[in-house]
Protein backbone atom coordinates (compact mmCIF):
# COMPACT_ATOMS: atom_id res chain seq x y z
CA UNK A 1 0.00 0.00 0.00
CA UNK A 2 1.24 3.49 -0.91
CA UNK A 3 0.33 5.53 1.93
CA UNK A 4 -0.04 9.41 0.79
CA UNK A 5 2.69 11.44 2.67
CA UNK A 6 0.54 14.35 3.34
CA UNK A 7 -1.13 15.71 6.46
CA UNK A 8 -4.50 16.89 6.17
CA UNK A 9 -3.99 20.22 5.15
CA UNK A 10 -1.51 19.42 2.36
CA UNK A 11 -4.65 16.76 1.11
CA UNK A 12 -6.75 20.18 1.23
CA UNK A 13 -4.54 22.62 -0.42
CA UNK A 14 -4.07 19.91 -2.92
CA UNK A 15 -6.94 17.85 -3.85
CA UNK A 16 -9.61 20.41 -1.81
CA UNK A 17 -12.76 21.22 -3.25
CA UNK A 18 -13.06 24.17 -5.59
CA UNK A 19 -15.23 27.39 -4.86
CA UNK A 20 -18.40 25.88 -7.28
CA UNK A 21 -17.98 22.64 -5.60
CA UNK A 22 -17.98 24.35 -2.25
CA UNK A 23 -21.28 26.77 -2.69
CA UNK A 24 -22.66 23.21 -3.98
CA UNK A 25 -21.15 21.11 -0.96
CA UNK A 26 -22.96 24.59 1.16
CA UNK A 27 -26.59 24.29 -0.83
CA UNK A 28 -26.40 20.34 0.10
CA UNK A 29 -26.27 21.30 3.89
CA UNK A 30 -28.63 23.94 3.40
CA UNK A 31 -31.09 21.28 2.53
CA UNK A 32 -30.49 19.32 5.21
CA UNK A 33 -30.96 21.48 7.07
CA UNK A 34 -34.28 22.40 5.76
CA UNK A 35 -35.16 18.86 6.06
CA UNK A 36 -34.14 18.78 9.54
CA UNK A 37 -36.42 21.80 10.64
CA UNK A 38 -39.08 20.37 8.69
CA UNK A 39 -39.31 17.75 11.06
CA UNK A 40 -37.71 14.90 8.10
CA UNK A 41 -36.21 12.08 9.72
CA UNK A 42 -33.79 10.96 6.74
CA UNK A 43 -32.23 6.87 6.99
CA UNK A 44 -29.49 5.78 4.85
CA UNK A 45 -30.06 1.69 4.23
CA UNK A 46 -27.05 0.81 2.46
CA UNK A 47 -26.54 3.78 0.63
CA UNK A 48 -29.62 4.61 -0.33
CA UNK A 49 -31.77 7.59 1.38
CA UNK A 50 -35.18 7.66 2.96
CA UNK A 51 -36.94 10.27 4.18
CA UNK A 52 -39.50 9.27 6.72
CA UNK A 53 -41.90 11.96 8.74
CA UNK A 54 -40.35 12.44 11.50
CA UNK A 55 -43.85 13.03 13.51
CA UNK A 56 -44.06 9.28 13.57
CA UNK A 57 -41.16 7.87 12.98
CA UNK A 58 -38.58 8.00 15.56
CA UNK A 59 -35.34 5.98 14.51
CA UNK A 60 -34.79 2.68 12.28
CA UNK A 61 -32.85 0.41 14.01
CA UNK A 62 -31.89 -4.02 13.77
CA UNK A 63 -34.14 -4.40 16.57
CA UNK A 64 -37.28 -5.78 15.84
CA UNK A 65 -39.75 -4.33 18.43
CA UNK A 66 -43.43 -3.67 17.98
CA UNK A 67 -45.07 -2.74 15.39
CA UNK A 68 -42.41 -4.49 13.25
CA UNK A 69 -42.31 -2.68 9.61
CA UNK A 70 -40.17 -2.84 7.00
CA UNK A 71 -38.00 0.13 6.36
CA UNK A 72 -38.38 -0.36 2.44
CA UNK A 73 -42.01 1.03 2.65
CA UNK A 74 -39.66 4.36 2.51
CA UNK A 75 -39.30 6.46 -0.52
CA UNK A 76 -36.16 6.80 -2.13
CA UNK A 77 -34.56 10.03 -2.26
CA UNK A 78 -33.27 10.06 -6.20
CA UNK A 79 -29.20 10.20 -6.36
CA UNK A 80 -26.65 9.31 -8.73
CA UNK A 81 -24.38 9.00 -5.66
CA UNK A 82 -22.87 5.48 -4.65
CA UNK A 83 -23.99 6.61 -0.41
CA UNK A 84 -23.18 2.97 0.92
CA UNK A 85 -20.92 3.22 4.01
CA UNK A 86 -19.49 0.59 6.11
CA UNK A 87 -17.71 0.74 9.86
CA UNK A 88 -15.08 -1.08 11.12
CA UNK A 89 -12.95 -1.00 8.73
CA UNK A 90 -10.04 1.45 7.61
CA UNK A 91 -10.90 3.87 4.56
CA UNK A 92 -8.72 4.68 2.00
CA UNK A 93 -9.52 8.02 -1.09
CA UNK A 94 -8.20 6.56 -4.33
CA UNK A 95 -6.79 9.41 -6.55
CA UNK A 96 -7.87 9.46 -10.12
CA UNK A 97 -5.05 9.80 -12.85
CA UNK A 98 -4.65 13.36 -12.49
CA UNK A 99 -4.76 13.13 -9.09
CA UNK A 100 -2.42 10.74 -9.06
CA UNK A 101 -0.21 13.45 -11.45
CA UNK A 102 -0.61 16.38 -8.91
CA UNK A 103 0.69 14.40 -6.12
CA UNK A 104 3.57 13.21 -7.97
CA UNK A 105 4.38 17.13 -8.69
CA UNK A 106 3.54 18.47 -5.51
CA UNK A 107 6.75 15.73 -4.32
CA UNK A 108 8.89 16.48 -7.16
CA UNK A 109 8.12 19.88 -8.21
CA UNK A 110 10.96 20.03 -10.24
CA UNK A 111 10.62 16.74 -12.25
CA UNK A 112 8.90 18.41 -14.85
CA UNK A 113 11.92 20.72 -15.76
CA UNK A 114 13.85 17.76 -16.91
Amino acid sequence: MNQLKLDKNEFNNLFGLTKDQQSAVRSLERAFKKCYDAGIFIHNEYGILMPFNGKYVADITDIPDDPIIDSEYGNHIKSRYNLCSWADDPHFIHLTPKGQKEYKMYLNPNANLL
